[in-house]
């Protein structure tokens, strides 16, 4: 029993670490950040999400369907599903 509890305190150990520093950096950055501008970079990152999305779609189906895919490239579009 100890064995699991171990496992998964070493699991959630890097999640409860960026909790605690999502606690702390938020009120540093809302103090930093003009709204106008941290709007701006929200729209930044949506637009560039969408284009990404469709960047890649179909991507992983066709690599998957290539036998000879190896490679670092082959090993990261293959795990972004």
């Amino acid at each position: 029993m100890k064995q699991y509890i171990n496992g998964f305190f070493s699991f959630s150990a890097g999640t409860l670490l960026w909790v605690i520093i999502s606690f702390f950096s938020t009120p540093v950055i809302s103090y930093l950040i003009v709204p106008e501008e941290f709007g701006r970079a929200s729209m930044f990152t949506l637009v560039y999400n969408i284009s990404l999305l469709f960047s890649l779609m179909g991507t992983i189906i066709k690599l998957k369907k290539r036998k000879n895919c190896s490679g670092v490239v082959c090993f990261c579009l293959l795990s972004l599903e």
